[in-house]
């Protein structure tokens, strides 16, 4: 009843905006804080596999004891718990918060992303599917790195489509930023390096 409300009263408002760039991305926003909020009141948190790991580096991080990684297991995701451990305690309901908060800022980059390469029906749609994914809504209460490894990506991703059509060293800075901190959560992050030169020679049609 509430997804149906803030969908009813975002397509009213889109109809009667003149520039409803803005406004698309408040309704994903919107949808994305709707679905998100009702999944918190009673799904559980699910604690698995690598989480165990993860969460005991975290808490060590958080006492002070220092980084101690390796290829296998890189530092990214528990240094986001250990940041949030040092506000809140070992609380794993408070990385789901953060995690939920993430999933939000994936699907507004999502927007983004579409609406710089199409327009902004494009990046409504893209926006609106990844802010109700399944998927995306489950691993945001799993303590494991994909939802932080998504939210990167896509930084990833916006940053270099913006550069590519705007040709300027912002954005590049951010697609490159991205792609490091996608390695310190999970090393297969690091392809994006080979991924994004590529994807420039393409769009500047480079040739032999």
């Amino acid at each position: 009843m509430l997804f149906r409300s803030v969908l009813h009263l975002g397509k009213l408002m889109l109809s009667r905006m003149r520039n409803p760039d803005l406004l698309a991305a408040m309704l994903v926003a919107l949808i994305a804080i709707a679905v998100r909020t009702i999944i918190t009141t009673g799904a559980p948190i699910l604690f698995e596999g690598d989480a165990r790991g993860y969460f005991v580096h975290a808490v060590r991080i958080a006492q002070g004891d220092g980084l101690n990684f390796t290829l296998k297991r890189t530092p990214g995701y528990s240094l986001m718990e250990a940041g949030v451990f040092a506000l809140t305690g070992p609380n794993l309901e408070a990385v789901a918060l953060v995690q939920h908060g993430l999933g939000v800022v994936t699907a507004l980059l999502t927007f983004f992303a579409a609406r710089a390469m199409h327009d902004w029906r494009a990046g409504l749609v893209a926006g609106l599917f990844t802010a109700v994914s399944g998927s995306q809504l489950v691993y945001e209460r799993v303590m494991l790195t994909e939802t932080l490894f998504g939210t990167l990506l896509l930084v990833s991703v916006l940053g270099s489509v913006l550069a590519l059509r705007n040709r300027t060293i912002p954005p590049i800075a951010l697609a490159g930023l991205a792609t490091g901190m996608l390695g310190l959560v999970r090393p297969v992050g690091l392809i994006v390096i080979a991924i994004v030169p590529l994807l420039c020679l393409l769009q500047l049609g480079w040739k032999r």
